[in-house]
């Protein structure tokens, strides 16, 4: 059997068109470039932010130990020299984790400070833990979201003041069930002012800083935030996942946010996992690429939001939403979901009824083509972790 040059050159341009798609898929998947100190006050520099990881980084910081007193001793001096007035809030708070009956409780020294603005509607909170697991510096978990914090801070003092108030909480107890956000939630007289919440997590030491966790009827919120965002990676698949499993919950301030009927996202970032809780947990390991990545997000969303109206945040329906390639989105409102789903059933059983009308279609062609696209998929799978494997190392 011969085939045509044609026909080559149609193979060999489709192969091409296949590698090229895939290349960018992947690079969605790549961490923003450092911004250096030298950078423009306004800007969010990681550079700069790992400044300060390599001080509150430097050893084991469990809720009650004198490594987290002296981090948060370290907090209220560089809030201090901003011209703030930071304020500690300490209190006792008992957490029941969800499911169980295990109970948390413990003595937290939250830190707490609020960057005015002009004309506040609601204020916008940014929150970080900084206490650390016993067995690690915690440097990702999550020291770079302090330090994410610290530098968004300052990066919006250089810049024009913004309408609305930002509080910025530096939560204690993080490890122990969320127990320094229940009482920043419950107890703090600034929650009242707050209409939305952000939260800054990670769960390794490199790679994309990516939503995972988003409050209900979003819809307004997801149009947003990809507007506001200057590198948007984020899945309603992942978002809509982890709401079915209650054991995830403790890992995540902004769910005691949340409860209390407040708007928000969180964001982490997930590779090498290896490193979680353990003493690799360093400043050695980490990727300043996935801090610059949560500063992209921490900066550009309290800019946006805070020179909006936030009493006139409409409820929509959830949304759908997913990355094609960087910086190209698709999302679209809940509701579509049926309709769409109807359409696309109808268009496929339509093709192939007149796939055997016009006998282009026979059952047995049918199965075997059913078995070859289960068998792609799964060598497809392989493929990308593989792939996925390599772009990691």
């Amino acid at each position: 059997m011969s085939i045509r040059a044609s026909d080559w050159q149609k193979r060999v341009v489709l192969l091409l068109v296949i590698v090229l798609a895939t290349v960018a898929a992947l690079d969605q998947f790549t961490p923003p470039n450092v911004v250096p100190s030298s950078a423009p006050p306004g800007d969010f520099s990681a550079e700069r932010a790992m400044e300060h990881l390599k001080i509150i980084a430097r050893e084991p910081r469990p809720l009650g130990s004198q490594a987290n007193a002296d981090v948060r001793d370290y907090l209220i001096d560089t809030l201090s020299s901003m011209g703030l007035s930071p304020e500690i809030q300490t209190t006792t708070d008992v957490q029941r984790w969800p499911g169980s009956d295990i109970f948390q409780v413990g003595t937290v020294h939250n830190v707490v400070v609020r960057l005015p603005g002009t004309e506040s509607t609601r204020a916008i909170l940014l929150d970080a833990h900084y206490d650390g697991s016993a067995v690690g510096p915690a440097a990702s978990d999550c020291g770079s979201c302090v330090v994410t914090l610290l530098e968004t801070l300052r990066a919006l003092k250089a810049g024009p003041p913004l309408k609305n108030d930002i509080i910025f909480v530096f939560t204690d107890g993080e490890e122990n069930g969320d127990i320094g956000a229940a009482a920043f939630a419950s107890e703090h007289h600034f929650m009242k002012d707050v209409g939305l919440a952000i939260n800054f997590e990670a769960l390794g030491s490199r790679g994309p800083a990516q939503l995972y966790v988003t409050s209900q009827k979003n819809g307004w919120l997801m149009d947003q935030f990809f507007k506001a965002a200057p590198y948007p990676l984020a899945s309603s698949f992942f978002t809509d996942l982890m709401g079915f499993f209650p054991g995830a919950r403790p890992g995540c301030d902004l769910e005691e946010y949340m409860d209390r009927g407040r708007a928000g996202f969180a964001f982490l970032y997930a590779g090498d996992t290896s490193a979680y809780h353990t003493m690799r947990d360093n400043v050695e390991v980490i990727d300043p690429r996935s801090i610059q990545h949560q500063g992209s997000y921490a900066l550009s969303l309290a800019r946006h939001f805070g020179n909006m109206d936030l009493n006139a945040m409409p409820d929509k329906p959830n949304a759908v939403f997913f990355n094609v390639f960087r910086n190209v989105t698709v999302y679209y409102s809940g509701s579509w979901i049926i309709p769409l789903a109807v359409f696309t059933s109808s268009m496929f059983m339509l093709i192939i009824v007149l796939g055997f009308y016009r006998k282009h279609l026979t059952v047995s062609g049918l199965i075997s083509g059913a078995f070859a696209f289960l068998f792609s998929v799964v060598i497809t799978m392989l493929l990308v972790i593989v792939v996925w494997q390599a772009v990691r190392t």
